[in-house]
């Protein structure tokens, strides 16, 4: 699905872009009582890991047509039933994680399960910060895929990414956009399913590696793209979910969760949000 010019997340991602940079610039004319207690959205140690993670995905890319020739043996080509489930996770990437956190929130807004409408609300961002980040790298870089007649790894054409879709291998999107929902799912279930979180992260982020590992077998790309889409959805789910712990008084905070649910007298409930 990745290799069509316009994606599901992709158009999602446009559409809603001009949204998110309003809201999240009108942040900063709103008065916020947490300002003393904010953190960084990324630490010095964070960036540290991530810059050493980035390096390690670069010096990887070398052994690229190796891992390749090994995902492309006959042996594990040839197998049905990993080819369904290779198609399956595939399709969690894309469109499912888009499915899964709209639905998430529709689901808590309609229930009146505030908590459960936020994680929906920050997985939704960080879903589509993954995806601008993605596709900007992928036209940038300009990587052919691996499927194509005369496969190079080291096939690099700057800027031809924003042209054509045989050249928008790195980073994956399928996969950047399964860690981006792993990583909030991960952190909001720590903080409000603490009993819980012990099955829900390792499940999360497993079903994600599942997804990239799903774009190696379809041969959609070349290992240190997958590596690259874990590293981009990670980060963007982590800089979502810090975003807001400092900010919880954000415009899209405030438009799109309710602030109060109360039951109407006939057996119905009314929903009030403050806008201010």
């Amino acid at each position: 699905m990745e290799g069509h010019d316009v994606s599901l997340t992709r158009t999602i991602a446009g559409s809603v872009a001009l949204l998110l940079v309003s809201a999240r610039l009108g942040a900063a004319q709103v008065p916020d009582t947490s300002a003393k207690h904010r953190t960084p959205l990324l630490t010095h140690r964070e960036l540290i890991i991530g810059g050493a993670l980035v390096a390690g995905t670069v010096a990887l890319m070398p052994a690229d047509d190796w891992f390749h020739a090994q995902w492309g043996g006959r042996t594990l080509q040839s197998n049905s039933t990993l080819h369904g489930a290779a198609d399956d996770f595939s399709l969690l990437g894309d469109p499912g994680t888009v499915i899964l956190t709209f639905g998430t929130y529709a689901v808590g807004r309609l229930a009146g399960k505030r908590t459960v409408a936020s994680v929906g609300l920050h997985a939704s961002e960080a879903l589509l910060l993954s995806a601008a980040a993605t596709e900007l790298v992928k036209g940038v870089a300009g990587r052919n895929r691996p499927y194509l007649p005369s496969p190079d790894a080291d096939d690099f054409t700057p800027l031809h990414g924003f042209t054509g879709a045989g050249h928008t291998s790195f980073p994956s999107g399928h996969t950047s956009a399964a860690f981006a929902v792993a990583s909030v799912v991960a952190q909001e279930g720590t903080v409000h399913w603490p009993h819980a979180a012990r099955f829900v992260t390792p499940a999360s982020y497993g079903l994600a590696t599942l997804v990239g590992r799903s774009r190696l077998y379809k041969d959609r790309h070349w290992t240190s793209d997958v590596l690259m889409g874990a590293i981009v959805g990670e980060y963007s789910g982590l800089v979502v979910e810090r975003y807001n712990q400092g900010h919880s008084h954000n415009p899209l905070e405030r438009w799109l969760l309710p602030s109060a649910v109360a039951p109407t007298g006939n057996g119905g409930v009314a929903v009030v949000w403050a806008l201010h």
